[in-house]
């Protein structure tokens, strides 16, 4: 996990240092996403939210996305995140997908979705 943790705080825009940033990340469940035996991704949950960081410039695909929101959608009726409010591609990418504008903050817009879109390949 620390290096997940190493990974998400290069990424950040936030001037943290690295152990300041790891206390923000108590809490929360990492789940990694492998592409042929590589962390391409976390998705972070905590409740019904949940956050996605990618490593690589791959696009997220659709196989990606099923488990989350579905599994939130399935436990607590919702499922949250947030997107920062100068971040206009994954605002877009949000709406695709279904998520609703709950709200916001000074810096982020929060999404919730009830229903996810996309549903599981029965040909798995």
């Amino acid at each position: 996990m620390d290096d997940l943790i190493g990974k998400l705080w290069e990424q950040s825009p936030l001037f943290l240092t690295r152990s300041e940033f790891a206390k923000t990340l108590e809490g929360w469940t990492f789940d990694p996403v492998y592409r042929d035996r590589e962390t391409i991704g976390v998705f972070l949950v905590k409740g019904p939210e949940f956050h996605f960081a990618k490593f690589d410039d791959t696009p997220a695909d659709k196989s990606i996305l099923r488990k989350y929101p579905g599994d939130l959608i399935a436990k607590y009726g919702y499922a949250q995140t947030s997107t920062p409010k100068d971040d206009a591609r994954q605002r877009r990418f949000n709406e695709r997908l279904g998520f609703k504008v709950a709200g916001e903050t000074q810096h982020d817009v929060i999404y919730r979705i009830t229903e996810s879109r996309i549903k599981e390949n029965p040909c798995r």
